[in-house]
């Protein structure tokens, strides 16, 4: 079996970012105390001490923009040379962070931009655990369930998450990091 993410990894959702992550806002800066009583303006922070308001994720926004995301054709391309050539067939799933309320539209991008694949696994509706605990949960989901016992029948994966990359590697599943954004050098 084979495991691909979806957001950042088949689909491109940098331009719903700004809905969950404030440093994507344009012009967005906080003004605030240093703990010295100076006051600092910085870009990139989350709040205005100044006012008492606090950025709220909106994370229903950000799911529910999922259908105009771009796809990322790399990935893709990899995916559907696994899946459809005789030499590499494999049982492909997507485990997503993705809400289950935008199950339809994932579904309809999905058929539009990437087809085939087994299994989509979603968020539970009201679940807010991180990607990578959320896909480890499932990982042992599916090793209990598993004809191989607590064996992990997964292949490799195709993520882009960073604590998610970290989690695959400590259980020993070898993963293709696709993170495209951040480069270390």
């Amino acid at each position: 079996m084979i495991i691909f993410d979806l957001d950042e990894t088949l689909a491109d959702c940098e331009h719903r970012r700004h809905f969950v992550d404030p440093t994507k806002l344009p012009n967005y800066f906080l003004t605030g105390y240093d703990g010295k009583g100076e006051i600092i303006e910085q870009k990139g922070f989350y709040w205005n001490i100044d006012d008492r308001t606090q950025f709220i994720p909106d994370w229903k926004a950000f799911y529910e923009a999922c259908d105009k995301d771009k796809p990322i054709k790399a990935t893709i391309e990899i995916l559907r040379a696994l899946s459809y050539d005789d030499l590499y067939e494999k049982h492909i799933e997507i485990w997503s962070g993705r809400c289950e309320s935008v199950r339809v539209k994932t579904e309809k991008w999905l058929w539009d931009n990437v087809i085939p694949y087994s299994d989509l696994k979603m968020r539970p509706i009201g679940n807010s655990t991180p990607d990578d605990e959320l896909k480890e949960r499932w990982l042992d989901e599916l090793c209990e369930e598993s004809k191989w016992g607590r064996k992990n029948p997964i292949e490799y994966v195709f993520d882009s998450n960073k604590k998610s990359i970290l989690m695959w590697k400590r259980r020993g599943v070898f993963i293709f990091d696709v993170n495209q954004t951040e480069k270390e050098f």
